[in-house]
Formats: C-alpha cells, structure tokens, sequence
C-alpha cells in the first residue's frame, strides 16, 4: 500500500467509529499477512505512521480490547518497516516482543538480511546487534513451576538463559550448527521440560539464533531467507511409489530429506506454499477467532451450525477445526451429514466425501481444500492420506 492509497482508504481521516469497525480491523490485519510475504517494508513504514497518527489522536476513545488490537498491528507494521527503524525500535522489538514475531510469524531473517543488504559494509556489527538483543530477551519460554536447571542466577525460563543454555551445551557460541541444535532438542534436560507448543516456538528461537552466528555456515537462509521464515510443521512424508507427494501429518521432514530421493528444493518450496496458503486461509476468514467462539458449543449445536452454514467458508473451516479433535465427534458428523449431503454427491457418503464437499462445497479451490485438510489431519489420524502435496507442480491436491 502507498501513501495514494492509504489515503484513498481514507485512513488518516479515520476517526475512533472507523477505528472499531471490524471490517477496517480485518483489512490491516490482511495487509499484516500481504507484507509479511511481500516485503513491502516502505508500505509497512507508511501504515506505521498512520496508525501511530491515529492511537496518538483517538486512542483515549477506543474500548480495551480495540485499543489492544490497534497496538498489536502497530508493532507488527513497525517490525515489518524494519529498515526504516531506529536502532532502539528493533532492539525493543528483539528484546520484548521476539514471540510475537516468531509466532505470528514475521519475517524476521528476511527483515534483518534486507537490513545487511541495505549497509553491507556493517554486516558484522548488524549480526552481532541482533544476536546480542536476542541474548538479553526476558520473554518466558515455559511453565514456571517447572524445576529448570540454568547456570544463571535467575533460574525462570527467559529466552536469554535459554540461548545461554544451549551455548553452554554446544561448547561454543563460534561453533553452533544443526547438528548441536538437535542433539540439544534431543539430549537436554531442560528442553524436555517444555510442552510440545513451547518446544516448537524455543526451537525456532534457537535456530534463528544459530543462522546468525555463523551467516557464512548458513548462508542458504540468507539467499532464501523464506526457509526460515517460513517454515513450519507440515506433514513432509512422502509416498515411495507414484507421484511425489507431501502428506500430513508428521515431523519428519529432515529423515526424508537426508535420504535424497525426491527433489529437496521442491520439498522445502512446497512446504513455504503450504505455510503462506493455511496463513491466508485463517486469517481471510478470521478462524482463530471463530474458534473461540465457538469453542463451549456441544456437537449437536455445531453440526447445527454447521449445516446452515454450510456454504460459507468460516463457518465450515472453523467448526471442522473444532470437531476433528476427537474421534467419536467425527463418526457423529458421519451420521448426521450423511443424509443431508447423499442428494448433493449422489452415493451414501463416508467420512472423506463429507469432507471433501464441505470443503470444496464452501467455495474453496482444491489447492486450498487439501492444505486445510493436511492441517487438519494433524489433529485426527483418521483424515491422514486424504490430500497431498504434489512435488512436481508444486500444488495441493485430493487423492
């Protein structure tokens, strides 16, 4: 976006009723997710300005939740114009809100590369900045009734005495390489006291962290920095006969990598696709939020929900996400669509029909049909080899 455009939305008229309207809300949130894989870091810079304009003018008037969601975006459109911030910005945006970054995700190697690119005769200072405002980061990672074991006085579970940890446990903060981050994740005590969500997020802290101590060992992240950005827990099995293919779920990826037998630079590009296509898809139809809505129905009122709404595409998303979380909940829905959608596919549907109609019947293409299912299967074992990832036109289709 640019500053016509920006105007032509008529953003920096806005007033605290513009602000609150959920459909202006739902456009910037959007416009966090095109930038983030555009890199659109001067168009970032301009919303940045406008909505600080507009929390300085009308930010008293606005409830606390609207409030809280304005000052999320501003700092995701600050992160996002990394270039154009000072030096004490991106050290509060490394030191304070690096979870908010790696979970949202942001692009941050992306951002700190454009950076080096940008000043390259400073690339060492660059690195070492941001490594050391990494290394000072206070964010908790992990439960604080665990019985950690840091060398640090201050013994809770901070990100710093995290990086700290597996810098003691390597040896060396010059040597740190996949190999002692794994054997880390594999071997550590205190890694093993995390959960499985705290362990993913710390495991992308760490790696971020090791990519830059020694950009010269890892410089493909650098000259594909989406590897890193965009990376994410994609079932990445692939089938030994027939078309090659990515099937959820697991974590598996690096073991079939290793052993060579399918094109690697395709495995890692799909991959990206399917991290950048399952983020448009909750973000376009908001199913986070939808989730939590309606997260205290009982099944017979989200099958009700359901089946009314099912040709809208947040609705069917949200609710599949809600019931494939338990087996018996999915022999139900078996029963109770079966007959609505007989008529509709022509045959007594089984579970994979139902499905596919729900999702296909709501509008969605097949591509995105089959990424939101190969999510999906990561909750249920028994939507598994449904849809997969077709390595050769780098495509998401239904079996």
């Amino acid at each position: 976006m640019s500053i016509f455009n920006a105007k032509q939305f008529g953003m920096d008229k806005w007033g605290p009723t513009e602000m609150a309207q959920p459909g202006n809300l739902d456009l910037l949130k959007e416009l966090v997710v095109s930038f983030s894989m555009s890199l659109s870091q001067g168009d970032a810079g301009v919303l940045h300005s406008v909505l600080k304009d507009l929390m300085e003018k009308h930010g008293s008037k606005l409830n606390k939740d609207i409030l809280a969601q304005y000052r999320l975006l501003l700092k995701e459109f600050g992160i996002l114009s990394w270039v154009d911030r000072s030096e004490e910005e991106k050290k509060d945006y490394l030191t304070k809100d690096l979870l908010l970054i790696i979970k949202t995700p942001l692009p941050i190697l992306a951002l700190i590369d454009s950076q080096i690119r940008w000043r390259k005769w400073e690339y060492k200072e660059i690195l070492q900045q941001n490594l050391n405002y990494i290394s000072h980061n206070l964010e908790l990672i992990g439960s604080l009734n665990k019985d950690y074991n840091f060398s640090a006085a201050d013994n809770r579970p901070a990100i710093k005495n995290w990086i700290k940890d597996y810098i003691i446990f390597s040896d060396s903060p010059k040597g740190l390489d996949s190999l002692k981050l794994n054997k880390y994740f594999e071997e550590n005590k205190n890694f093993k006291l995390l959960n499985n969500d705290d362990k993913k997020t710390l495991k992308r802290i760490l790696k971020l962290y090791t990519i830059l101590s020694n950009p010269f060992k890892h410089s493909s992240f650098f000259q594909t920095p989406g590897l890193f950005d965009f990376d994410f827990e994609l079932a990445s099995a692939l089938e030994s006969a027939g078309e090659s293919a990515v099937q959820a779920p697991a974590e598996a990826a690096d073991d079939v990598i290793n052993k060579g037998s399918r094109d690697d630079d395709n495995l890692k590009k799909i991959q990206n696709i399917y991290k950048f296509t399952l983020t448009e898809l909750q973000k376009k139809y908001g199913i986070d939020e939808s989730v939590k809505k309606y997260n205290n129905y009982e099944l017979p009122k989200l099958v009700e929900i359901l089946i009314a709404g099912i040709k809208d595409p947040k609705i069917v998303l949200s609710i599949l996400s809600l019931i494939v979380k338990k087996d018996q909940q999915l022999d139900i829905l078996t029963n109770q669509l079966a007959e609505k959608l007989k008529v509709t596919i022509k045959k007594q549907p089984g579970l994979k029909e139902i499905f596919m109609e729900l999702l296909l019947g709501c509008g969605l293409s097949e591509n995105d049909s089959a990424v939101y299912l190969l999510h999906l299967a990561n909750y249920n074992k028994k939507l598994q080899g449904w849809a997969y990832g077709d390595l050769k036109t780098l495509t998401f289709k239904w079996r």
